[in-house]
């Protein structure tokens, strides 16, 4: 289920729309309570004021992994989120120009499982009718164990702390032999080292 909904809903950043993650945890803490209000920085920042962004990369990236483990296999992370967006520096994430650390990141680890030819995929398709990642045939990504859902899971292992579902693939962001990493390494880098 985490994966489905990652890869539906991370092809918003290909298609320049809303992104989102998922993955580990961190220092952001997230209310859970309806409420949208979010302490910034939980070792010893400021309070809940949305007025001025304040997370930075490794930090941004934390957030979007708070919302979705509160928002658990069934809930909607999409206020949370966007709690993150607006807490966001904006050399993190630019909701408009889409060029912060996080989106440099996950725009390339995106376009990695898509292919440099939108017309001859690597590991993932797109409908553009509808702004949504696809298995490479066209069809819709039903689980979390299809070709496309983990590819973009192995290849955002890195960045969202996550794990891959083959260790030695060259699609793990985490492996010895990575070509996503090759590809991404350096923007993934660049982001969660950013504190």
């Amino acid at each position: 289920m985490r994966n489905t909904i990652f890869a539906l809903a991370t092809s918003a950043l290909l298609l320049g729309g809303v992104v989102v993650g998922c993955g580990g945890g961190g220092k952001t803490t997230i209310k859970t309570d309806g409420g949208t209000d979010m302490a910034k920085k939980t070792d010893g920042g400021g309070g809940g004021d949305l007025s001025s962004p304040m997370l930075a990369c490794s930090e941004y990236v934390d957030c979007q992994n708070a919302c979705y483990v509160a928002a658990g296999t069934s809930g909607d992370p999409t206020s949370c989120l966007m709690t993150c967006d607006a807490e966001a520096k904006p050399t993190v994430h630019n909701s408009t120009k889409f060029d912060g650390l996080f989106d440099k990141a996950a725009l390339c680890y995106q376009l990695y499982c898509v292919g440099k030819d939108f017309d001859m995929p690597y590991k993932c398709g797109i409908n553009f009718t509808t702004n949504q990642f696809t298995e490479v045939n066209g069809d819709k990504i039903t689980s979390n164990t299809g070709v496309c859902s983990t590819c973009l899971n192995d290849a955002s292992a890195l960045l969202y702390g996550g794990t891959c579902t083959d260790a030695t693939s060259k699609d793990c962001s985490l492996s010895s032999n990575s070509m996503a990493t090759a590809v991404c390494g350096a923007a993934i880098n660049a982001c969660i080292t950013n504190k």
